[in-house]
Protein backbone atom coordinates (compact mmCIF):
# COMPACT_ATOMS: atom_id res chain seq x y z
CA UNK A 1 0.00 0.00 0.00
CA UNK A 2 1.73 3.15 -0.99
CA UNK A 3 0.51 6.36 1.11
CA UNK A 4 -2.78 5.15 3.37
CA UNK A 5 -3.78 6.69 6.47
CA UNK A 6 -2.74 7.05 9.97
CA UNK A 7 -4.46 5.34 12.55
CA UNK A 8 -6.10 8.78 13.87
CA UNK A 9 -7.59 9.70 10.30
CA UNK A 10 -9.04 6.10 9.99
CA UNK A 11 -10.41 6.27 13.71
CA UNK A 12 -12.28 10.03 13.06
CA UNK A 13 -13.52 8.68 9.35
CA UNK A 14 -14.90 5.27 10.82
CA UNK A 15 -16.75 7.22 13.86
CA UNK A 16 -14.89 5.25 16.29
CA UNK A 17 -11.40 6.12 18.56
CA UNK A 18 -8.19 5.40 18.11
CA UNK A 19 -8.51 2.93 21.26
CA UNK A 20 -11.74 0.88 19.91
CA UNK A 21 -9.83 0.85 16.37
CA UNK A 22 -6.57 -0.80 18.15
CA UNK A 23 -9.30 -2.97 20.52
CA UNK A 24 -10.47 -4.35 17.31
CA UNK A 25 -7.22 -5.58 16.24
CA UNK A 26 -5.93 -7.10 19.06
CA UNK A 27 -9.58 -9.18 19.18
CA UNK A 28 -8.58 -10.00 15.83
CA UNK A 29 -11.75 -8.62 14.07
CA UNK A 30 -8.98 -6.23 11.79
CA UNK A 31 -6.42 -7.97 9.88
CA UNK A 32 -2.80 -6.60 11.16
CA UNK A 33 -2.17 -3.17 8.85
CA UNK A 34 0.55 -2.54 6.95
CA UNK A 35 3.57 -0.51 8.52
CA UNK A 36 5.42 2.42 6.31
CA UNK A 37 8.92 2.68 6.99
CA UNK A 38 8.88 4.37 9.77
CA UNK A 39 6.58 1.55 11.63
CA UNK A 40 3.13 3.99 11.53
CA UNK A 41 0.33 2.12 11.21
CA UNK A 42 -1.07 2.47 7.34
CA UNK A 43 -4.95 1.41 6.64
CA UNK A 44 -6.86 1.64 3.79
CA UNK A 45 -10.09 2.55 2.87
CA UNK A 46 -11.45 -0.96 3.38
CA UNK A 47 -10.67 -0.68 7.17
CA UNK A 48 -13.01 2.06 7.08
CA UNK A 49 -16.01 0.17 5.81
CA UNK A 50 -15.10 -2.83 8.21
CA UNK A 51 -14.95 -0.54 11.12
CA UNK A 52 -18.09 1.06 10.18
CA UNK A 53 -19.86 -2.52 9.55
CA UNK A 54 -18.90 -3.78 12.77
CA UNK A 55 -20.41 -0.82 14.78
CA UNK A 56 -23.54 -1.21 12.64
CA UNK A 57 -23.52 -5.16 13.37
CA UNK A 58 -23.19 -4.01 17.33
CA UNK A 59 -26.02 -1.06 16.62
CA UNK A 60 -28.56 -3.99 15.68
CA UNK A 61 -27.26 -6.40 18.58
CA UNK A 62 -24.16 -8.06 17.98
CA UNK A 63 -21.42 -8.93 20.54
CA UNK A 64 -18.23 -8.46 19.44
CA UNK A 65 -18.02 -12.30 19.75
CA UNK A 66 -20.83 -13.32 17.93
CA UNK A 67 -18.89 -10.91 15.01
CA UNK A 68 -15.65 -12.93 15.75
CA UNK A 69 -17.11 -15.83 15.00
CA UNK A 70 -18.55 -15.11 11.64
CA UNK A 71 -15.57 -13.40 10.39
CA UNK A 72 -13.94 -16.78 11.18
CA UNK A 73 -16.41 -18.50 9.50
CA UNK A 74 -16.06 -16.05 6.77
CA UNK A 75 -12.35 -16.25 6.46
CA UNK A 76 -11.99 -20.10 6.41
CA UNK A 77 -14.57 -19.85 3.39
CA UNK A 78 -16.35 -22.67 4.86
CA UNK A 79 -20.05 -22.99 5.41
CA UNK A 80 -21.14 -21.77 9.48
CA UNK A 81 -21.26 -24.48 11.66
CA UNK A 82 -25.23 -25.14 12.76
CA UNK A 83 -24.71 -23.28 15.75
CA UNK A 84 -24.01 -20.23 13.70
CA UNK A 85 -26.56 -20.38 11.40
CA UNK A 86 -28.95 -21.00 14.22
CA UNK A 87 -27.31 -17.56 15.98
CA UNK A 88 -27.46 -15.92 12.83
CA UNK A 89 -30.60 -16.88 12.09
CA UNK A 90 -32.31 -15.75 15.55
CA UNK A 91 -30.45 -12.65 15.00
CA UNK A 92 -32.27 -11.97 11.64
CA UNK A 93 -35.42 -12.26 13.52
CA UNK A 94 -34.26 -9.89 16.07
CA UNK A 95 -33.68 -7.59 13.59
CA UNK A 96 -36.49 -7.91 11.48
CA UNK A 97 -38.50 -7.35 14.81
CA UNK A 98 -36.39 -4.41 15.88
CA UNK A 99 -37.22 -2.51 12.14
CA UNK A 100 -40.87 -3.30 12.34
CA UNK A 101 -40.87 -1.67 15.56
CA UNK A 102 -38.63 1.41 14.24
CA UNK A 103 -41.43 1.66 10.79
CA UNK A 104 -44.04 1.79 13.95
CA UNK A 105 -42.41 4.50 15.68
CA UNK A 106 -41.74 6.24 12.85
CA UNK A 107 -45.40 6.40 11.79
CA UNK A 108 -46.43 7.20 15.18
CA UNK A 109 -43.81 10.03 15.04
CA UNK A 110 -45.40 11.47 11.72
CA UNK A 111 -48.03 11.49 11.97
CA UNK A 112 -49.40 15.36 12.37
CA UNK A 113 -52.06 15.51 14.89
CA UNK A 114 -49.62 13.79 17.27
CA UNK A 115 -46.15 14.01 16.30
CA UNK A 116 -44.20 15.29 19.15
CA UNK A 117 -41.41 16.23 17.58
CA UNK A 118 -39.91 17.66 14.07
CA UNK A 119 -37.17 19.14 11.83
CA UNK A 120 -36.76 22.86 12.17
CA UNK A 121 -38.02 23.33 8.81
CA UNK A 122 -41.59 21.62 10.01
CA UNK A 123 -41.51 18.52 8.22
CA UNK A 124 -41.56 14.91 9.43
CA UNK A 125 -38.72 13.00 11.17
CA UNK A 126 -36.95 10.33 8.43
CA UNK A 127 -36.91 6.98 9.42
CA UNK A 128 -34.71 6.30 12.34
CA UNK A 129 -31.54 4.29 12.55
CA UNK A 130 -31.15 1.42 11.01
CA UNK A 131 -33.54 2.16 8.54
CA UNK A 132 -31.50 5.46 7.35
CA UNK A 133 -27.91 6.87 7.58
CA UNK A 134 -27.48 7.22 11.34
CA UNK A 135 -24.76 10.33 11.21
CA UNK A 136 -27.63 12.08 9.01
CA UNK A 137 -30.14 11.57 11.78
CA UNK A 138 -27.98 12.47 14.29
CA UNK A 139 -27.51 15.73 12.76
CA UNK A 140 -30.63 16.53 11.95
CA UNK A 141 -31.93 19.97 13.66
CA UNK A 142 -35.38 19.01 15.48
CA UNK A 143 -37.86 20.98 17.87
CA UNK A 144 -41.21 20.27 19.36
CA UNK A 145 -44.84 20.52 17.94
CA UNK A 146 -47.17 22.42 19.72
CA UNK A 147 -48.46 18.46 20.63
CA UNK A 148 -44.60 17.84 22.14
CA UNK A 149 -45.25 21.32 23.64
CA UNK A 150 -48.55 20.70 25.45
CA UNK A 151 -46.99 16.96 26.86
CA UNK A 152 -44.34 18.60 27.73
CA UNK A 153 -45.98 21.46 30.07
CA UNK A 154 -48.89 18.76 31.63
CA UNK A 155 -51.35 19.54 29.02
CA UNK A 156 -51.92 16.58 26.59
CA UNK A 157 -54.40 14.11 28.19
CA UNK A 158 -52.39 10.91 26.64
CA UNK A 159 -50.23 10.71 24.06
CA UNK A 160 -48.71 7.14 23.11
CA UNK A 161 -45.23 6.83 21.40
CA UNK A 162 -44.32 3.58 20.67
CA UNK A 163 -46.97 1.70 22.82
CA UNK A 164 -43.74 1.86 25.73
CA UNK A 165 -44.40 5.14 27.26
CA UNK A 166 -46.76 7.40 27.81
CA UNK A 167 -47.59 10.95 29.27
CA UNK A 168 -50.53 10.89 31.32
CA UNK A 169 -51.31 14.81 32.38
CA UNK A 170 -47.08 15.46 32.15
CA UNK A 171 -46.65 11.74 34.41
CA UNK A 172 -43.96 9.79 31.69
CA UNK A 173 -45.14 6.05 33.05
CA UNK A 174 -42.88 3.28 31.97
CA UNK A 175 -42.54 -0.06 33.43
CA UNK A 176 -40.26 0.38 36.02
CA UNK A 177 -40.72 4.55 36.51
CA UNK A 178 -42.91 7.21 36.37
CA UNK A 179 -41.50 10.51 36.12
CA UNK A 180 -43.14 13.99 35.78
CA UNK A 181 -42.24 16.25 33.48
CA UNK A 182 -41.49 20.16 36.05
CA UNK A 183 -42.66 22.47 33.35
CA UNK A 184 -41.13 25.36 35.45
CA UNK A 185 -37.77 23.91 35.89
CA UNK A 186 -38.28 22.42 32.38
CA UNK A 187 -36.98 18.99 33.56
CA UNK A 188 -37.69 15.51 34.09
CA UNK A 189 -38.06 14.29 37.39
CA UNK A 190 -39.32 11.89 40.41
CA UNK A 191 -43.07 12.18 40.70
CA UNK A 192 -44.22 14.25 44.17
CA UNK A 193 -45.07 12.20 46.84
CA UNK A 194 -48.61 12.78 47.80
Amino acid sequence: MVGGMRVGEVAERAGVNVETLRYYERRGLLPAPERAPSGHRRYDEETVRFLRAIKEAQAVGFALAEIADYLRAARRSTAPSETLRVQMAAKIDDIDARIAALRRMRDELGQDTNRLVETDDGTPLPPPPPLSDSQLFARLQLRLTATGEGTLRGRADRVELLGIDRWIGGTHITRDNTWRWHPTEWKLGPPSRR
